[in-house]
């Protein structure tokens, strides 16, 4: 999505794994959608449809990539300092805290940080934590590219 007017989703199914519970509907799908609206991305993770199956849980930690994103001015080297302030997040409209950080794995992220909410960047791709977040929540993450 590096041009204005792309879009995507995905939906995500899910059931306990173990039992058949899923044949008489206990199961669960959440929608998450992407957009880029000029410079701003916007992604959202909806609260999941369909009747809760034994063991679903309250809370959930999301982590996703977002590979090949625009660049500012050109270049990613400084590219935390430029995403300082352009990063937003709401859950169910309540401020979601995403610090960012720069030049950070994954896996470097998670041995440091645990499930805090951040936004890290390494060559071109963003790395999004949530943090837990409440599993029937809206979560909605903005982020602007545009130069500035």
């Amino acid at each position: 999505m590096e041009r204005d007017g792309h879009a995507g989703s995905f939906q995500m199914y899910e059931d306990d794994g173990v039992t058949r519970e899923h044949e008489g509907g206990r199961f669960l799908k959440t929608l998450f959608t992407a957009n880029m609206t000029g410079q701003v991305m916007t992604f959202v993770i909806n609260p999941p449809t369909g009747t809760p199956y034994t063991g679903a849980p309250a809370k959930r930690s999301y982590h996703f990539n977002c590979h090949r994103f625009p660049t500012i001015n050109g270049g990613d080297a400084k590219y935390p300092a430029k995403m300082a302030g352009r990063v937003s997040g709401t859950v169910d409209g309540a401020a979601l805290q995403l610090p960012v950080y720069g030049g950070v794995t994954s896996a470097q992220f998670h041995s440091k940080n645990g499930v805090t909410p951040a936004v890290a960047s390494q060559h071109r791709t963003l790395h999004v934590w949530t943090g837990p977040v409440p599993t029937g929540s809206q979560v909605v993450m903005k982020f602007d590219f545009s130069h500035p």
